[in-house]
């Protein structure tokens, strides 16, 4: 049986390298701290990205617009460009100071543009969409502040017809600019952009599930790089890959660097997993 243990931008773990070596980055870093941070700072826009294929479901129910907009705004009107086939929305900021623009495009079977949703003919969505603005959260151990900028390009298909289930496949980008941890091990700041692929991720049609129709299967990964600058001072290059691995329920597998974690996507958590 596995347990998992909370980790939200705290490391209790202070292991040195194996086998003797020494720690690469210096005083008041290691690799598990780094790991777990980056875990925590990929959780963020994770739970984003399964807050948009949630949305598709209950906007697809009730009305487009619903998707398209975030919970604590009304509606917006996205009007269709006969000569570019896309829905433009107007750009909004949320109360807590996110900026969101979206664009769409319904297609039917053949890749042809459609002005209007049609359950019988739209086979996929081309979505767009950006967010930019900053965050402060406190976690279990201290506290994290960031400013963030995300942008995604994907496609959902699987929308034609009866459909049991959707897929979504596309690429995306974010950058998490400014972030300030600080916890019991001091206070560590970052500068990390990541490279996002999308690959078969397979979300439920809303009538199989009463809510939460959490992703199925498939993965995204983010490739980040950037710098880390320790409680010495001491400024050190960061690179690590994020795969996250969906399961049908709120809390997917992950890896950094092939450590094993577990993100928490209803509160944008990162656990670390162990045996």
């Amino acid at each position: 049986m596995k347990t998992i243990r909370l980790m939200t931008f705290v490391s209790a773990t202070l292991l040195i390298t194996a086998c003797g070596e020494s720690n690469p980055f210096g005083p008041g870093l290691t690799t598990p701290m780094l790991n777990a941070d980056v875990a925590a700072a990929a959780a963020d826009g994770v739970a984003e990205d399964a807050l948009t294929m949630q949305g598709l479901n209950l906007g697809l129910k009730v009305g487009i617009h619903a998707w398209l907009s975030p919970s604590a705004l009304p509606p917006q009107d996205c009007p269709f460009d006969s000569g570019t086939g896309w829905h433009a929305c107007p750009e909004i900021t949320t109360p807590n100071g996110l900026t969101h623009n979206r664009s769409y495009m319904f297609s039917d079977a053949s890749g042809v543009a459609m002005e209007s949703f049609d359950a019988n003919l739209t086979a996929a969505i081309h979505f767009i969409k950006s967010l930019s603005g900053s965050i402060a959260r406190e976690t279990d151990g201290g506290s994290m502040t960031a400013d963030i900028s995300y942008a995604r390009d994907m496609i959902v298909s699987g929308l034609q017809g009866d459909e049991q289930q959707r897929t979504w496949n596309g690429s995306g980008t974010s950058d998490i600019a400014r972030t300030r941890v600080s916890d019991e091990h001091g206070t560590r700041s970052y500068e990390l952009s990541a490279d996002i692929i999308f690959d078969d991720v397979v979300v439920p049609h809303f009538n199989n599930q009463d809510k939460d129709p959490w992703p199925l299967s498939g993965t995204i990964t983010k490739v980040f790089t950037g710098t880390v600058t320790g409680p010495s001072g001491e400024t050190h290059q960061v690179e690590r890959t994020v795969v996250i691995t969906f399961n049908g329920t709120q809390f997917p597998d992950a890896t950094v660097n092939g450590e094993a974690f577990v993100i928490d996507l209803t509160n944008r958590r990162a656990m670390h997993r162990r045996p």
